[in-house]
C-alpha cells in the first residue's frame, strides 16, 4: 500500500498535518485521508509482525521436545489415535498440561501422556480442534461438523473446560455466539436442542444449592413438633407447622442469573426462541426440562432479565 503524500507536493507525509517539506497545510479532508492511510497501514504492519512472528515461533518450536498424547476410547474396536505435540506448546496452551509436564511423574519418564478418557468421554474430535489451535491459534470445523456445528463448537468449549485453557475455552464461545447471535441465520432446533444437552450435563452451575424439606419430612416434622407440645409443661410459641415457616434457606441470596459462560448464552437464545421450541419441538424439549431442573430454572429467570 502506497504511503500517504502530501496533496501540494507530493512527499510522503506520514500523518502530519503540516508538510515537513513544502509546510502545506493540509485541508480538514485531506487530513482525515491521510489519517484512514495511516491506520491502514499500521493495521497492515501489525499483521506482518504477526506472521513474521509466527514464523520465528515456528523455528523455535521445531527445536522444541515434543511428547505422545493417545486417545483411544475403551471397549471399542476403534484404533488408538496418537499425537506428538511440543512441550512448550502444550505447556502454554493449557494449564493442565503445564501441571501435568512440570511434575516429574510417570507421563514424563515415559513420555507419553494417555488421555484415553477424553475418548471415552466423546472428546476426541474436540481435541483435533485444540491440536489446530495449538499450532495456529484458531481451528476451523470439518465439513463433516459444519451441520452439527453448534455442538461440536460446546464440545471444543468443554474439552477447554476440561483441560484448562482460558484461550480456546475464549475462543469456542465466541464461534458459537456468532450462531446463536439473534440476527444471523436460523438454526435447526434439533442441534441446538441437543446443545443445550451438551451444554447441562457437561458444565457445572455456579448457584448455591438450596434445599427445602419435603413433603414427608414435612408432615413428620409436624408431627414430632405436636408430640413434643403435648409432653412439654410450656405451650410452644407458635402453633404454625414447621414446613410453614419461612426460615433461613428462603433468604439465601444467590447470583441473579446464572453465570457459566456457555450456560448464560444458551439459555439466553432458548429464551429468546421460547414460543417455537415449545410448538414444534415439544417432547424433546420438555424431556429437557424434566432432566435438567437448573435448565428450566435458568429459562425462568432469563425471561424475567
Amino acid at each position: 500500500m502506497p504511503n500517504p503524500k502530501c496533496e501540494h507536493c507530493g512527499t510522503s507525509s506520514f500523518g502530519f498535518t503540516l508538510c515537513p517539506t513544502c509546510k502545506h497545510r493540509h485541508t480538514a479532508a485531506s487530513w482525515e485521508a491521510i489519517k484512514e492511510d495511516n491506520e491502514r497501514l499500521q493495521q497492515e504492519n501489525n499483521k506482518l509482525l504477526a506472521l513474521y512472528s509466527g514464523v520465528r515461533d515456528f523455528h523455535e518450536t521445531t527445536k522444541a521436545k515434543t511428547i505422545e498424547v493417545t486417545l483411544k476410547p475403551s471397549g471399542t474396536s476403534t484404533n488408538e489415535v496418537s499425537y506428538h505435540l511440543h512441550i512448550n506448546k502444550l505447556r502454554h496452551s493449557s494449564e493442565y498440561f503445564a501441571g501435568l509436564l512440570n511434575f516429574n511423574g510417570t507421563e514424563i519418564t515415559a513420555n507419553k501422556i494417555d488421555l484415553s478418557e477424553l475418548a471415552n468421554d466423546g472428546l476426541a474430535d474436540a481435541f483435533d480442534y485444540f491440536v489446530d489451535f495449538l499450532y495456529f491459534g484458531d481451528y476451523e470445523l470439518s465439513d463433516k461438523h459444519k451441520e452439527l456445528r453448534c455442538v461440536m463448537h460446546g464440545m471444543v468449549y468443554v474439552l477447554a473446560d476440561r483441560i484448562l485453557s482460558k484461550p480456546l475455552k475464549s475462543l469456542a464461545l465466541t464461534e458459537l455466539r456468532k450462531i446463536l447471535d439473534t440476527s444471523a441465520t436460523e438454526i435447526d432446533d434439533g442441534p441446538f436442542l441437543k446443545l443445550v444437552e451438551l451444554t447441562y450435563t457437561r458444565t457445572y452451575s455456579n448457584q448455591p444449592r438450596i434445599e427445602l424439606p419435603r413433603n414427608g419430612d414435612a408432615i413428620n416434622n409436624d408431627r414430632s413438633s405436636k408430640r413434643r407440645r403435648i409432653e412439654s409443661i410450656t405451650p410452644a410459641p407458635s402453633s404454625v407447622p414447621d414446613f410453614l415457616r419461612i426460615d433461613e434457606r428462603m433468604d439465601t441470596a444467590g447470583p441473579p442469573l446464572e453465570s457459566e459462560p456457555l450456560r448464560l448464552l444458551v439459555c439466553g437464545y432458548a429464551a429468546f426462541k421460547l414460543s417455537r421450541l415449545k410448538h414444534k419441538n415439544t417432547a424433546f424439549f420438555r424431556m429437557l426440562l424434566d432432566q435438567f431442573p437448573e435448565f428450566s430454572r435458568d429459562l425462568v429467570l432469563q425471561g424475567q432479565a
